[in-house]
This record gives structure tokens, sequence and C-alpha cells, in this order.
């Protein structure tokens, strides 16, 4: 890692450049080469297991979209541990044990796949144990390697970039795991299989022995980014914010959230900024539901991904149950996951650059709700080529949608965290986030099976959901400004 020497009085210190310069090329494109693989790994075991696996593990929606459910959940609590685990001992080492995950997925599914193959359904049934273990390792897979591979795009890329960081590594991601469902989609299982235990293996041995951690950035950000104290109490405003319903305050959190609610020249007052501390109660407390902010910034995450795990699970199951080639769901699986990793990236640079998190994630999650009606159009037809442009259309601009909130929604938690703490705060919001996969797969299998498999009916009570969602954001959301927010270069 290339550092700097400057002199500050009689002294002098090392620093590191931040940015995309040349002296950070070489472990930015380890970092580009690392999301590609990761979203790789993530489509070939998703697409295969939602138009193979599940047609021959169980009868019910519930059943078919269980995967979901084991994935989601395991996601969102391996966030919540290598956030920790990033803070205290850098992202290097969680981001290795990630890929060692996705050996053993690759192990797993092969081995079920074979044994499952040619056997009678009681048979099959039985191995739905390790159906889910398998989907538990790619939950501990995503969530160890992806979540440090975006925690070292942003430390590189400095506190100017956190958006377009973000959305960089999102976008390597979500871009190949839209090309790899084609690839799913002609290959057989096994050999998608396949290529997830090589790509699992061959990222392990890139960020064992090539990639560097980026902690030095870290430092260097704690040291540049100075958070002047308040001279005065906070406003009743922001008090508000650690008040419990009964009126009583939480001390703990109180104490450590007012320490770092900031004066801005002229003394107008900031956002509070997350703080543990040290204390992971305290950050979770605040991140999850004190600070107004970031609160609905979880809810927000949550539902992002509830509506990725409806357009990966039910749309891709009842569109094949009405007769869909492999060919076509592949189409409408990469309208929504290709526009929503384009959409990232561009989303991530224009808040970054005009500094508006609330109106770019509003207008999206409301785009989000546009497709969903159309896409629950899909159901008022028995013609296949109108089935199918309805949802093609529709995962586009669900894509759109989702893609224009995802990132936006992560660089704005990091505006209102303090630098020693984003890797945890972040956790804690991607606990959230990715349980959204998790709940959309119980939800939207729950609604269908109850509602007697009625399409129209599951994808308009999620539209329903989003818009109260993008109301709550309008109420509760506050832009961090000051010195929590430093312009772009």
């Amino acid at each position: 890692m290339e550092t700097f020497q400057i002199s500050e009085g009689d002294e002098s210190r090392s620093i590191v450049p931040f940015g995309f310069g040349r002296q950070n090329i070489l472990q930015l494109s380890y970092h580009f080469v690392l999301a590609v693989f990761i979203g790789v790994t993530l489509r070939l075991t998703t697409f295969t297991e939602a138009t193979t696996i599940s047609k021959v593990i169980g009868d019910t929606y519930k059943v078919k979209t269980s995967f979901l459910v084991s994935f989601g959940f395991t996601k969102a609590v391996s966030n919540l541990l290598v956030g920790r685990v990033s803070d205290s001992y850098g992202r290097k080492i969680p981001h290795s044990i990630g890929w060692i995950f996705g050996i053993l997925l690759g192990i797993i599914l092969l081995v079920l796949l074979r044994r499952m193959t040619g056997a009678d359904v009681e048979d099959r049934q039985s191995w739905i144990f390790w159906y889910i273990f398998a989907n538990i390792c790619l939950g501990a897979q995503q969530g160890w390697t992806w979540t440090t591979n975006i925690f070292m795009f942003m430390d590189v890329a400095g506190p100017g970039h956190r958006a377009f960081s973000s959305g960089l590594s999102n976008s390597l991601g979500y871009l190949s795991s839209a090309l790899a469902s084609y690839a799913a989609a002609i290959l057989s299982a096994e050999t998608a299989f396949r290529v997830v235990l090589l790509t699992s293996a061959v990222g392990w041995a890139i960020s064992a022995y090539l990639v560097n951690d980026t902690s030095a950035f870290v430092e260097q950000e704690i040291r540049e980014v100075s958070y002047a104290p308040s001279s005065s109490q906070p406003s009743s405003d922001t008090v508000d914010e650690w008040e419990d319903e009964d009126g009583s305050r939480d001390m703990e959190v109180e104490k450590h959230a007012i320490s770092q609610t900031s004066m801005l020249p002229g003394g107008q007052e900031q956002s509070p900024l997350v703080d543990s501390d040290g204390s992971f109660y305290t950050v979770f407390a605040v991140t999850s539901w004190t600070n107004r902010s970031t609160a609905i910034l979880c809810a927000g995450g949550l539902f992002a991904n509830l509506i990725t795990s409806f357009a990966w699970g039910l749309v891709l199951i009842w569109g094949q149950q009405q007769g869909l080639s492999s060919v076509s769901l592949a189409n409408v699986g990469s309208a929504f996951t290709f526009t929503k990793g384009i959409t990232m990236f561009l989303s991530g640079y224009f808040s970054d650059r005009q500094q508006d998190r609330k109106r770019v994630i509003m207008g999206g999650f409301l785009l989000a709700v546009v497709g969903l009606i159309i896409t629950a159009a899909a159901d008022l037809t028995n013609d296949l080529r109108t089935i199918y442009i309805r949802l093609f259309l529709g995962g586009i601009i669900i894509g759109f949608g989702i893609g224009s909130v995802y990132c936006v929604m992560t660089a704005a938690l990091s505006d209102h965290t303090l630098p020693k703490d984003r890797a945890s705060a972040i956790g804690v919001y991607k606990f959230w986030r990715d349980s959204g996969y998790a709940f959309g797969g119980l939800l939207t299998g729950w609604i269908t099976d109850i509602s007697g498999g009625n399409f129209a009916f599951v994808t308009l009570v999620v539209a329903v959901l989003v818009v109260g969602l993008a109301s709550g954001m309008g109420l509760l959301y506050r832009e961090a400004t000051g010195s929590s927010r430093i312009p772009p270069l």
C-alpha cells in the first residue's frame, strides 16, 4: 500500500491516498474481480434452485420459497457479525472466511443434486434439511464476502464517494448476476454448481494472498474528519429521537448519540451520529430504532430485499408454472437484476454529487410500486406472450426503482455514522435489509398459499406495503449535513 509523508509543524506523518487513482488501482482490480465472483455465485445458485430443485423439493409455495428464508436470515445475521468483526479485526479476515462458506456451498449442492436425481418423492423430501443447510452456507458466503467487499470499496474511495463506491461494488455483482442467469438457464444444474465451487475456491485464493486489508484508510479518515462538540444542549426535536413511547429515555443510548450531535458553522444543528463507544448494544439500538433517520433506513432496506426476494422467487416460480421457458425466465430475472445493477451505479453517482439522499430513495420506492402493478397485471391474462411481456416490463421498472435506493441507503446510513463505527452500523443496517429476503419468502409464499395461488393479489399487497414505507421515509428521514458529509472532490 502506497503512503505519503506530510509535515505538520515539526512533526510528519504517513497518509494513504483515497480515491480511484493509480496508487490504488491494483487492489481495486482485485475487488472488481471478487465482486463479479460474488454475483455469479449468488445467481447460479438461486436461479438453479428456483427453476430446478424447487420443483421436486415440495408442493406448497412456502416450501418452494424456503431457500430464500434460510438464505435471507443467515445473510442478515452474517452482516451483523461481519460488521463488528470488521471494525475489530479488519476487512480481510472475514472476507476470506466468506469464501470458505462458498466452497462448502458448492460441495453440498453437488452432493444434494446427485442424491436427489432419480430418487422417489419421499427420498427427495427427506433431503430438505440439506437443501436448507446449503442456503445457510449461501447466506453466510454472501454476507461475509459482499459486505466486506463494499466496506473495502468505501474505505479506499473515501468519504466523498460513499454512494458511488457502494454502487460500484453492487453494480458489478448484480450485472454479473444478471449474465449468470443465462448461464444457469443453459447449463445443467450440476455444471452450474461446479462453477459455484470453482469461483469460491479462486475467490478465497485472491482474498487470502492478494488482497490487502483497508484498515489504514479507516484510520486515515478518523484522523482527517473532525467532529466539533456541541456548545449547547440538543434541541427538543433531537432529544425526542431517544425517548421511548412512555417518555422515558435509554440513558446509555442517549449519552453516546447526543455526544455526537455536531454544530454546523453558524450554530445550525445536524443529525446525531451513530457512535457505539465500544458498545455493540448502543450501536445496534441507535441504528435500529432510536435515531429516526437510520431506523427508517433499516426499514427501507428490509423492503428493498423483500421486493428482490419476490422478483427472484415467486415471480420465477409462478412464471414457470404458467409455461414460460427457461430462457424466458432468465430474461425476466435478468430484466430486474440488470436494471438494478445499472441503476445502483448511476444513482450512487448522482446522490454523491447532489448530496440528496431523501428524494432519490422516495422516488425509487414509488417507481418500484409502478413496476409491481404492471407485474400484477400478468395474472389477468392467459396469453403466454402477454404474461411474459408484463413480467419483463414490470421487472425492468422494479429494477430501476430498487436500484435507485439500494446503495443510496447504505451511503445515507454511513452519513449518520462515525468512521470508527461505520462497519458495525452498516452491519446492523444490512442485518435488517437482508432479513427482507427471508420475510419476502415467508410473506409471499404464505399469502400465495392462503389466496389459492392468486399472484396478482400477492403482488398488490407488496405494492401497498411499499407505498406505506415511502410515506414513512418522507416523514422520518433527515439528511445528514456538515462535517459528517464531506463533499465530493
